[in-house]
């Protein structure tokens, strides 16, 4: 992305910004709560997705913009 990337502290400000966000909203599904074995496997179901999609999101290959241009013409 050359000169649209965003700089290496954005990155590492985003991604811990994220991570805390996640983390604070899994501490208030816990508080003050007392979910039985069932409620648990589901929330992990959940987790488990979400971690998964973030990931693949992450990892995923995009092709160059000239070769997506290149294909619609």
């Amino acid at each position: 992305m050359k000169e649209f990337a965003i700089g290496k502290c954005q990155f590492y400000f985003a991604t811990i910004f994220g991570i805390a966000l996640f983390l604070m909203n899994f501490v208030i599904i816990f508080q003050g709560t007392a979910l039985t074995w069932y409620e648990l496997l589901i929330v992990a179901i959940f987790v488990i997705l979400y971690i998964s999609l973030i990931a693949m999101v992450v990892f995923e290959r995009t092709s160059p913009i000239s070769l997506m241009t290149e294909k619609q013409l």
